[in-house]
């Protein structure tokens, strides 16, 4: 195998957008995978079969997730997480929804105050340092529709 500058392991809603933009920066990357590279004809509109007979993820007993509620909580084992095990990781099977956090989503602390027993702080950068970003991979991913003022949506820039 030739030299690579950076491994990115899985390409899912993280790893595919870094291997592209260090891919377009000149990097020269190899994205590893764990699972099949299903094709359009696998994908069937069968509910139980997508999710609960593990048809992307890993079998429970064969790679279980462990949960722990609670700092001095002991973990226990769960399979609530969905992931999947195959080209493209959890996108293969989102639902599709891009939805952008609201400006007040980042000053919450600011707008609401201190939670007790918590560490509760406004994010370190603003709804419009965000934006541009959210253009980007918008563009990046389809995603469709007309980009209209609404009254309970977040701003679009």
């Amino acid at each position: 195998m030739k030299a690579v500058d950076v491994c990115i392991i899985g390409s899912g809603a993280g790893g595919a957008p870094l291997a592209l933009e260090l891919g377009r920066a000149g990097f020269k990357v190899v994205v590893l995978e764990k699972g099949r590279h299903y094709q359009p004809k696998d994908f069937v509109h069968d509910e139980i079969l997508n999710s609960r007979r593990n048809f992307f993820m890993p079998l429970p007993w064969d790679e279980p997730h462990l949960v722990r509620h609670g700092a001095k909580a002991r973990y226990e084992r769960s399979n609530v997480a969905w992931t999947a095990n195959c080209v493209g990781g959890g996108t293969v099977h989102m639902s599709g929804y891009f939805y952008r956090l609201k400006p007040v989503d980042f000053r919450l602390r600011s707008t609401l105050g201190a939670v007790p027993g918590t560490t509760v702080a406004d994010w370190p950068i603003s709804y419009e340092d965000l934006a541009p970003f959210y253009d980007k991979a918008e563009a990046e991913m389809g995603v469709s529709g007309h980009a209209v003022p609404h009254p309970f949506a977040e701003p679009r820039s």
